[in-house]
């Protein structure tokens, strides 16, 4: 009876998530808030400082989509009504606005989160040649960028910025020095970050404080061309 009570409570959830799975949130945040009112905090950390009664969700890829989220209740049911016992804390009632919310936010958990190794990215910056263009200090010969003018909260977000936008000329200006396209695999470009944080002294960045708003984004990749390339769940030239 327990197990039969516990699956329509999953799939119940489940449809009220999909209702509402293909609307874009505004504030990805919002389910940060969630997170603590509704007592998730208590077990989960997303701080690395926070309890360790159940699993590090800045460590793991929580949410692909509400299916993954709906799996994931369903499989650790009973741990994590034990855990909810050690706390002391019944079990809170959510809507389904506030599991799409709480999705979002596990979703976008690793979106600025830095795992990667300094020391390892003082190697990548050297092995790749990055020092060549880019100095500690002031400007590079061609006016590149200094690690002055990199912003102290840096995210991928910069970094993705900069590699589209100066690609081409990082292309020629590599060819003229007789240099290769340096390939990143694994953790290397973490890596890299993490050491560029440790060495960045130019001003931080309002826009990467948190993440952007998803609606305002697909207005961007459409009015980019973007979609003239790549679709997206069949919307767009393939």
């Amino acid at each position: 009876m327990l197990i039969i009570s516990v699956m329509l409570i999953v799939l119940l959830s489940l449809s009220r998530m999909l209702a509402i799975a293909d609307i874009l949130p505004e504030d990805p945040t919002q389910g940060e808030k969630l997170f603590v009112t509704k007592g998730c905090v208590k077990c989960h950390d997303v701080t690395r400082q926070g309890s360790k009664i159940g699993p590090d969700f800045v460590k793991r890829d929580m949410v692909d989509t509400p299916f993954d989220l709906a799996a994931k209740l369903w499989t650790h049911t009973s741990s994590r009504a034990s855990g909810m016992g050690k706390t002391g804390m019944n079990k809170p009632a959510l809507t389904g606005q506030e599991f799409n919310d709480l999705s979002v936010c596990l979703y976008f958990l690793g979106f600025s989160d830095g795992r990667g190794n300094p020391a390892r990215g003082r190697s990548v910056f050297v092995d790749k040649g990055c020092h060549l263009c880019h100095p500690l200090a002031g400007k590079g010969r061609q006016d590149e960028l200094g690690f002055g003018e990199f912003p102290r909260n840096i995210s991928p977000i910069f970094l993705s910025k900069g590699i589209w936008n100066h690609s081409l000329d990082m292309v020629a200006r590599m060819a003229q020095n007789g240099m290769k396209w340096p390939q990143f695999r694994e953790t290397e470009m973490l890596d890299l970050m993490e050491y560029i944080k440790t060495k960045a002294t130019g001003a931080d960045d309002p826009a990467f404080f948190k993440p952007g708003n998803p609606k305002e984004g697909k207005r961007v990749f459409n009015t980019r061309g973007c979609n003239t390339c790549h679709a997206i769940r069949d919307e767009g030239r393939e």
